[in-house]
């Protein structure tokens, strides 16, 4: 029962806090936010903490990127308590709720919303990892996606599908039958095997006929199949995709080398790749297009608060030469 009524209350949050930002950012209480400043300090105290929760140890551009990243949240989550989210979210209160409940056990009568309130005092709110991702992830939400956005023309669909129609390509396929000859099977006598099938499928067609019947039985089987490149990668290794579809149609060609031994190859089709057509994928445009929006709408509202925010990071220097710094630190040990 938790869960769905955790979600309902989630959805309802995100509307009420909708209607906390339109309301409270053009009202006169909201106050000026304190300036946002990452000292070295606390970039190092930061790069520590990374090298023990995750083993990396980050500098230099890794550094700046994680400290970026690391902003973003930041002001997002100071944002959603500026505008009072973390107390008209009902996700967050039935997170306070359910740590109340927790520490106080089940003697405790106190009332829900004094829990709460119980919750705000102890600071709860800044501290629980799980608000503060739920306040992230609801400003987010608002930030990128303004209510006053109208929805896409076709027009502008079709120009987006088009712009991007890399992304809705259909991969070019090939139909293809193949002679196996198992590296397991013939072991050092592979290659031998190899030259006497060539001289098979080299010769009139009724040889070639019997060249389907020559080679070892292959797993995934021998047929003619239609298959697109990257499936072709997957079953036979890089090596061989490449090769294969690099062939003419229409003749034995051959040995061409897999992970499992080696192929002789009749092209019998080959299927260009092509742009699909945009009705058949308006519902993937449509969602890539408003994807693309939320980013844009984001990065500008986030340009905004660091403005708001008045960011300012300093970052660690970087040591001067960090291998014949090791290089010294290993002589002076030993």
């Amino acid at each position: 029962m938790r869960a769905p009524a955790l979600r309902f209350l989630a959805i309802g949050g995100v509307i009420f806090g909708l209607v906390a930002l339109r309301d409270r950012t053009t009202g006169p209480e909201l106050a000026l936010p304190e300036p946002l400043v990452l000292r070295v300090g606390d970039v190092l105290a930061l790069r520590a903490r990374w090298r023990r929760d995750l083993g990396v140890d980050l500098r230099g551009a890794s550094l700046a990127a994680a400290v970026e990243r690391y902003v973003d949240e930041e002001l997002l989550f100071r944002e959603a308590r500026r505008l009072g989210l973390h107390r008209l979210d009902t996700a967050v209160r039935a997170r306070l709720l359910d740590n109340m409940e927790f520490v106080a056990g089940e003697g405790d009568a106190a009332q829900p919303g004094q829990m709460v309130e119980e919750a705000h005092a102890l600071g709860l709110d800044e501290q629980d990892p799980v608000v503060r991702r739920t306040l992230v992830e609801k400003m987010k939400l608002l930030a990128g996606k303004p209510r006053a956005e109208r929805p896409p023309t076709d027009d502008e669909l079709r120009a987006f599908h088009a712009e991007h129609g890399d992304r809705w390509m259909q991969p070019a396929r090939i139909r293809f039958a193949q002679v196996f000859l198992s590296r397991e099977r013939h072991g050092k006598d592979l290659e031998r095997a190899a030259r006497d099938l060539a001289l098979v499928v080299a010769g009139p067609a009724a040889w070639q006929r019997d060249a389907l019947v020559q080679g070892d039985a292959f797993p995934l089987g021998t047929a003619a199949t239609e298959i697109d490149q990257a499936r072709v990668r997957q079953r036979f290794g890089p090596e061989f995709a490449h090769a294969v579809f690099a062939l003419a149609p229409g003749r034995w060609q051959g040995p061409v080398p897999s992970s499992y031994g080696l192929h002789f190859v009749w092209i019998e089709e080959r299927t260009p790749g092509a742009l699909q057509p945009f009705a058949t994928v308006r519902v993937q445009v449509e969602q890539a297009l408003a994807e693309q929006r939320t980013r844009h709408h984001l990065a500008r509202a986030l340009t905004r608060l660091r403005r708001l925010y008045a960011v300012r990071i300093e970052l660690p220097a970087e040591p001067a030469s960090a291998p014949s710094t090791a290089g010294a630190a290993e002589g002076g040990a030993s």
